[in-house]
């Protein structure tokens, strides 16, 4: 299992992050916005029209790929998997795109398509916490019950188990952060 240790290298990433952070936040600057949208429902739409203009046309290249492969297949056990694998890949990817629409309506029905950006990192940030510290807590309780049991693998998982969980909870923390900053410097 490979751990993350603090050599030189990883050292500069956390500290010109950390230093990039703070002039940032010191500068009071207006962040501009490059897509020019303002609610979370103009964003989503921007993304799903840039993804289906994407997806496709891929798609339709990905099934003309594998007809080309089933037609000069010649028995080869090979070519036809090459071409059933690039059919099904093009398949899941129209699915997606196909079902992307109705479920980030549900996404901006939950998280308020209609409000301010602060809002909507809000919401977002209010679901991370709810769903995310209780899982901490669950995993927490896990690890340590796998940790009391003596058994050396055990142990390792428990381990394994706290280093993510850490991570986890790190990351939430991180995100809280960051949309306090932005909602900061957009919102004044």
């Amino acid at each position: 299992m490979k751990h993350f240790k603090l050599n030189k290298k990883n050292y500069i990433i956390i500290s010109a992050v950390l230093l990039l952070g703070l002039f940032a936040f010191s500068t009071k600057a207006a962040l501009i916005n490059p897509l020019g949208v303002g609610t979370f429902g103009e964003f989503i739409d921007r993304v799903i029209g840039w993804a289906a203009g994407i997806a496709v046309p891929l798609a339709i290249l990905m099934t003309i790929f594998a007809a080309l492969m089933f037609m000069t297949a010649g028995g080869s056990p090979e070519r036809v998997k090459k071409g059933v694998n690039a059919l099904t890949w093009a398949v899941i990817g129209l699915g997606v795109v196909i079902f992307a629409n109705p479920l980030l309506g549900i996404v901006e029905s939950q998280v308020g398509a209609g409000d301010d950006i602060e809002s909507v990192l809000g919401s977002i940030i209010n679901y991370l916490q709810l769903i995310g510290g209780p899982l901490a807590i669950l995993m927490f309780i896990w690890g340590a019950l796998l940790l009391s049991t003596g058994n050396m693998n055990k142990i390792k998982s428990a381990y394994s188990i706290f280093l993510w969980t850490s991570i986890g909870v790190a990351i939430i923390l991180v995100a809280s952060g960051i949309s306090g900053i932005v909602s900061y410097f957009i919102y004044g």
